[in-house]
């Protein structure tokens, strides 16, 4: 499937990830493959939930800081906002508004999907862990799976497999996700989970509603 670059402040040893590098030192210094331990948490919090909901991810993660000040010399490895990133909201188990999200926008996709209170550990402890930054990998692996799916068993030309992968392909995955008829929460378009109890089943139908 599409590897996932994590932007994050690295993670636990795990079989699925492919490669760790850290990037905090300066921009003469190389990149150190042996500098990804995590001093702040959210990088594990935000690996760790990759791992569970895109169990066929291979994940790659790039280092850029050692808590959650970034330097300036680092913002450029960050993605921008605008045209071309899907922002994800966050949620709270039922679908509604966490109470932290931006104000949704008019005219455009406000995806949100669980963001609030999710079960975490952190230094062998148990935390519960809330933002738009733990909504965005939740959303990511969602989108991941179903390009895992047709990638295996939906009978896709290359051309529509490059077409689902891109920006596009993405946004109506998560538009499709969110469920025909359903009103905005809120203002928010909530991904639906139902729609990953029976993954293939509903993947398959979605992707041919894409094509068709």
């Amino acid at each position: 499937m599409e590897n996932d670059t994590l932007v994050k402040t690295a993670i636990e040893e795990n079989d699925r990830i492919m490669e760790c590098c850290g990037f905090v030192s300066d921009r003469e210094s190389l990149p150190d493959s042996l500098d990804y331990e995590d001093f702040d948490g959210h990088g594990t919090h935000v690996t760790r939930l990759i791992l569970k909901a895109a169990p066929s991810a291979e994940i790659f993660i790039a280092k850029i800081s050692n808590g959650r000040n970034i330097e300036p010399q680092r913002l450029d490895i960050i993605a921008r906002r605008g045209d071309g990133v899907l922002a994800i909201h966050a949620s709270d188990g039922l679908g509604n508004d966490g109470g932290i999200s931006p104000t949704p926008m008019k005219n455009r996709e406000n995806f949100s999907t669980l963001g609030i209170a999710i079960p975490s550990k952190w230094k062998k402890q148990a935390v519960d862990i809330s933002g738009t930054s733990y909504a965005t990998p939740i959303a990511a692996s969602f989108a991941a799976n179903m390009l895992e799916l047709a990638r295996c068993k939906v009978d896709l030309s290359e051309h529509q497999q490059n077409m689902l992968r891109k920006y596009n392909g993405v946004r109506q995955i998560l538009q499709l996700m969110v469920g025909k008829d359903i009103q905005p929460r809120g203002g928010y378009d909530y991904i639906v989970p139902e729609i990953n109890n029976k993954l293939e089943e509903r993947s398959r139908l979605l992707i041919d509603e894409m094509f068709n």
